[in-house]
This record gives structure tokens, sequence and C-alpha cells, in this order.
């Protein structure tokens, strides 16, 4: 099997190393922070109790009692925060390999803010229709609006940071 060298056409540099999937890991992580920076702010414009978020993602730990309690609860709440931080980061990854390795896109021109927003998108209408009803349905019966608003702006931050940490218009030599 034939290995390519990845090659930066100019000096810059982010300090990230160039592994496989690190650099969108990095963003999906970072994405996934401002998620959740973003969700007691939502959770209060919507007149939610701002520790429900996490509880719901908890509920395929906890089962859907969970989400019946008002108020925190440090097992469900941490256990929500650390699946979400998790599939974030892991989302980034794959939005990674798939930007850079498989379809060998270049971040110059605001690329990656576009196809973050669009893998944003994509990555809300996978989860609700394909994995939630498997894997959380307590979560997916929950439908609000500030999910899907969560998800485009994980998508913009995806793609902004991704374009920090791999600023550069690469090309691949065989």
């Amino acid at each position: 099997m034939e290995r390519r060298a990845n090659v930066r056409t100019t000096g810059k540099s982010s300090g990230v190393p160039d592994k496989i999937g690190l650099g969108g890991a990095v963003a999906g992580f970072t994405a996934g922070v401002v998620m959740l920076v973003l969700s007691p702010i939502l959770s209060l414009l919507t007149d939610f109790d701002i520790w429900q978020p996490p509880k719901l993602i908890s509920a395929m730990v906890y089962g859907s009692e969970v989400v019946n309690t008002v108020g925190f609860q440090a097992g469900p709440v941490f256990t929500g925060l650390a699946i979400h931080l998790l599939v974030s980061t892991i989302m980034g990854a794959i939005f990674g390999i798939f930007f850079n390795r498989v379809f060998h896109l270049t971040t110059a021109f605001g690329l990656s803010l576009q196809v973050g927003l669009a893998y944003g998108i994509l990555t809300w209408i996978v989860v609700y229709f394909l994995v939630l009803p498997f894997a959380n349905p307590t979560l997916r019966a929950s439908y609000q609006a500030p999910f899907v608003a969560q998800h485009i702006v994980y998508g913009i931050v995806l793609g902004a940071v991704y374009m920090y940490v791999r600023p550069l218009p690469y090309r691949y030599l065989g």
C-alpha cells in the first residue's frame, strides 16, 4: 500500500500534530464545549430546566426515570456531559478524517466552515432519525428546537476550529 505524504504549501502551523483525526477531534471537542455553554442559555430562554439536557443524554445509561427529577443530580449530569463530549470528539475526528484524508478538501476560502455547517445539520438529522430511536428514545421523545440550533452551532464551530488547527491548504504527493 502506497503511503502519501501530507505536504503543506506554506510555512504556517497550528502546533497540533498532523495525526489522522486529531485536528478534527480537537475541533469536535471544542465545538462540544461550546454546545455545553449554549445549552443552559437556550434552556433558560425556553423555560426548560438547565440540567435537563445532560440528564436526557444520560437516560441511555440511567433510564428514562432520570428526567423526571428536577434540578441537579451529579451522576446523571456528569454522565450526560461525558457522553456528550465523547461523542462530540469522535464526530469531530470523523469530520477531520473525511475532510482531509477522504475528500482531500482544503481549509482555504472558508470551506471548512461551510462543510462544518452542513456536517452539523447532517449530524442532527442522522442522530435524531436513525440513532436516537434505538440508543436513547427518551432524548428523541423530548424533541426541542434548541437541539437543532446547538447542532448548527456545533457545525460552525467545528469548521472554524478545524480551519485554525489545519490552517493551510494541503496537497498529497504520491
